[in-house]
């Protein structure tokens, strides 16, 4: 089967010489004698055959098949091959059941991998080829009886040379590539041949490179930096991998810091998972569910903890495919003290979370890059996921960003969790962004809020990018809408727009190209767009109705470029919305008495308010 090396994704080229090895071997003293003292190991020598025969029969070190019991090569594991690249996946596959027995190698098998050899020399790195790499090495002991002599050795000469230079590869631009050339290949060769000196001492520098790799791409709670969200599971697979090999390696395949670490990693990976299995913010394989992979790291793993994760976020289809036995009460339990949000300042990313729940919904937000990422999943159901987009023109010249988002809180309430950001635009405009979700209510307001330095007309739209399974109903006579996604339903409510579509004022809320887009203009030194959505099924049936407060400050009525307030009401429950947009002051809005930046309460009919997230300045 010929070996296919892409073209396309080019990291860096390498020299790799493709000469034959000669002469004597540097053997390690685990060596057969009788294979070391040969002296000849060439085509048709005593020392080749004792070598090609040792290599089919030996027990230890295990091949991958034995070591992880996965009908898919374990190689294959959220592995992000386009569609151009589904030969490679083929060939892993093939050469991995090849090893297990389960496939033939044709007769012209050497004189592919020659001409493969032939032509590496000009060729260039990407996750294809890797996945190759590492697939012809695992299978380097059964091919010893299928190829010829000369064959084989200027394989592994090839591969070890690629990995001895990997080393030079960019960590920062190519984080994936770069952990399975200089990290898991040479850890690879270590294992698979540790009967030569040669590729056993490759093993400090894989240990180097994947210690530095979990140091330098995950924080201290296990959370992959933004940047690199859609490689989270294709390197959780390399390191599981290396883990396994690990296992019998002395003194691992991480430092023991970085292997301590590995528990938070599985769990943080988990955390990041829809109630089918996939992963947020990912596309394709590298977001799929993939049942091998997560058996594997959590067998690897083997805390309660995780275990507990694992049944409270995943259906129990997944949960029997990963889990060995069921988790009992107990171990859920200890679920209480971990609180399913989590806000990495590092990792720039945040998971609003109500309860560890299959049934409940999870927000979120990737704002490693100027380009905001968010999704919002309910069950099984993806309403929105992509890029949280936005237009602001100031008096009809469109602003970009200045820059990176900055923090401004996130935290887990007693009621709510919260994550608000801002990012400078042109001209001394300030976006803030933010995102509140409430665990009983099961509310969720989104909002941006538009601050520029002095009066100005200013034209706002917001887009959220729908789900291809998600559609938008809006309400015929009111600008209220129903956000549809199989089996799940969402009310979505623009607090500022006005309630009745025959009002003349400008604003709307519909769908346009996949993506729910509020569109708002004002006058004014500031604008407030907000979106309350309800995410209880029950309120797709109730009566609604919202209408814009009046905001006083020493008795006078204040602007809406100074503070906002909004009352909704669904059924019989209703909540009140109030927002600063300037200097902070003593106000009222609805009996309310306030010096906050921003407030979301329930509000009764008896008129007692209860806060469920309420912000302070700074």
């Amino acid at each position: 089967m010929a070996m296919r090396i892409p073209t396309s994704g080019m990291v860096s080229p390498l020299t790799r010489p493709a000469g034959l090895v000669t002469g004597r071997h540097d053997w390690h003293k685990s060596a057969p004698q009788k294979i070391a003292a040969a002296g000849d190991w060439s085509a048709d020598s005593t020392g080749w055959r004792a070598w090609a025969k040792y290599l089919s029969r030996r027990e230890t070190p295990r091949q991958l098949w034995r070591l992880i019991d996965d009908e898919q090569s374990p190689l294959l594991w959220a592995a992000p091959l386009t569609a151009d690249e589904q030969p490679t996946a083929e060939l892993v596959q093939w050469l991995y059941r090849l090893s297990c027995g389960r496939s033939r190698a044709p007769e012209t098998l050497s004189a592919q991998i020659e001409a493969w050899l032939h032509g590496a020399t000009e060729s260039v790195f990407d996750v294809a080829e890797a996945l190759q790499i590492l697939a012809w090495v695992h299978a380097l002991p059964s091919l010893a009886t299928r190829t010829a002599a000369g064959t084989w050795w200027k394989m592994l000469h090839h591969f070890h040379q690629v990995a001895t230079t990997a080393t030079g590869l960019e960590l920062n631009g190519h984080p994936l590539v770069h952990q399975l050339l200089a990290g898991e290949l040479p850890l690879t060769l270590a294992y698979t041949l540790p009967e030569l000196n040669s590729c056993r001492g490759l093993i400090d520098s894989a240990r180097a490179a994947l210690t530095d790799g979990c140091d330098r791409l995950l924080d201290g709670d296990g959370m992959l930096h933004g940047d690199s969200l859609a490689q989270f599971r294709p390197l959780l697979a390399c390191w599981t991998r290396a883990m396994a090999l690990g296992e019998t390696l002395k003194g691992g395949a991480f430092s023991a810091a970085t292997a301590e670490r590995f528990p938070r990693l599985v769990r943080q990976a988990l955390r990041l998972a829809r109630r089918d299995g996939a992963q947020p913010l990912a596309r394709g394989e590298a977001s799929a569910w993939c049942p091998g992979l997560f058996r594997a790291a959590v067998k690897i793993d083997g805390t309660k903890t995780t275990r507990a994760i694992a049944t409270a976020v995943l259906r129990p289809q997944q949960q029997r495919q990963i889990l060995e036995r069921p988790c009992s009460s107990t171990s859920a339990t200890r679920l209480e003290k971990l609180a399913p949000f989590v806000h990495s300042s590092w990792s720039r990313l945040a998971v609003l979370r109500p309860r560890w729940s299959t049934k409940r919904e999870m927000l979120v937000c990737n704002y490693a890059s100027p380009r905001l990422e968010i999704e919002l999943n309910l069950g099984a159901s993806v309403f929105w996921s992509g890029s949280w987009g936005y237009d602001v023109q100031i008096d009809g010249r469109t602003l970009r960003s200045q820059g990176n988002w900055r923090l401004l809180h996130a935290a887990r309430g007693e009621e709510a969790d919260q994550l608000e950001l801002e990012i400078d635009l042109a001209d001394g405009v300030t976006l803030r962004r933010q995102a509140v979700l409430t665990h009983k209510d099961r509310l969720l307001l989104i909002a941006d809020a538009v601050l520029a330095p002095q009066n100005c007309r200013i034209d706002y739209v917001g887009t959220l990018p729908l789900s291809t399974a998600a559609r938008f109903e809006p309400a015929q006579d009111t600008r209220e809408g129903v956000l549809h996604c199989g089996r799940q339903a969402a009310l979505v409510l623009p607090l500022a727009l006005p309630e009745w579509r025959r009002d003349p004022r400008s604003g709307q809320l519909g769908a346009s190209a996949g993506q729910l887009e509020l569109r708002q203009q004002t006058v004014g030194r500031s604008l407030y767009a907000p979106l309350l959505v309800s995410l209880d099924a029950q309120t797709m049936r109730q009566p609604v109705t919202w209408r814009q407060l009046t905001v006083a400050e020493d008795r006078q009525i204040r602007s809406a470029d100074t503070a906002v307030g909004y009352r909704a009401q669904i059924g019989q429950r209703q909540w009140v919305v109030y927002r600063s947009l300037g200097a902070l002051g003593q106000r009222t809005v609805l009996g309310i008495h306030l010096n906050s930046e921003f407030l979301l309460a329930r509000f009764s009919r008896r008129g007692k308010f209860h806060p469920l997230l309420q912000t302070e300045a700074g």
